[in-house]
């Protein structure tokens, strides 16, 4: 039980440090498939054995959720409509992977907030880290 509690609560942190990296596709799919897309399935896979507790949303949650579904049905609607010759996709996956997702983590409430710390945390860093190279960039431009 608490071995179990541990995987997802690595797998949500997983999760959340891979949204600063969602366009990178390692495996090469042409952008169908990403990191966070891959940390997204694991946690959701991991989710499988309790699943029914995470399932339920909560009484004050619920206007919300149901927005956010009108949404999704109102975007699929939307982009069935516009179907052309370059574009036939409109099922929106990613979209309905993270509302899911997003359902799940509203009953892991404690988690999601350290989560959340951490992937902006993460950003952080790598903002910082953006801009002293930019820095670094332009000294080196001006000093030549």
């Amino acid at each position: 039980m608490g071995s179990n509690l541990k995987t997802q609560n690595f797998l949500l942190y997983l999760f959340f440090f891979s949204l600063n990296f969602e366009v990178w596709d390692p495996f090469n799919t042409g952008g169908n498939f990403s990191v966070a897309k891959l940390t997204g399935f694991l946690y959701a896979f991991s989710l499988i054995p309790k699943i029914q507790s995470f399932l339920k949303i909560p009484r004050g949650l619920k206007p919300y959720v149901r927005l956010l579904l009108f949404f999704y049905v109102f975007l699929v609607f939307i982009s069935f409509i516009n179907i052309n010759f370059y574009s036939s996709d409109f099922l929106q996956f990613s979209i309905l992977q993270n509302l899911i997702l997003f359902v799940f983590l509203l009953n892991c409430s404690i988690i999601l907030f350290a989560s959340i710390l951490g992937f902006f945390g993460c950003l952080e860093y790598l903002g910082v880290i953006g801009f002293h190279c930019s820095l670094s960039m332009k000294r080196n431009v001006l000093n030549t």
